[in-house]
């Protein structure tokens, strides 16, 4: 159980590139995306969906990080899986 004014977070084994609102996304059961901010720190290897509202309680999200060439990958370009 989380508090419905928590952020998501996901945090990466290695350095990536390629964190950003299309690639780290956030979905309540129905798969309507909830609308957020997405932040990278690359010091930590955290990424951060802060919603533009708070979430609903007794709700199940689901929070997509998206692996690819053109999506999350490592430092030297080595596309990770996506993972939910």
């Amino acid at each position: 159980s989380t508090a419905v004014t928590s952020n998501v977070t996901a945090t990466f084994g290695q350095a990536v590139q390629g964190v950003s609102g299309t690639t780290f996304t956030l979905r309540n059961a129905a798969g309507t995306l909830i609308a957020g901010a997405v932040s990278h720190d690359a010091t930590t290897r955290v990424a951060t969906l802060n919603p533009t509202s708070n979430l609903a309680a007794d709700t199940r999200y689901t929070a997509t990080v998206t692996g690819g060439a053109s999506a999350i990958r490592s430092a030297t370009n080595v596309p990770l899986a996506t993972t939910s």
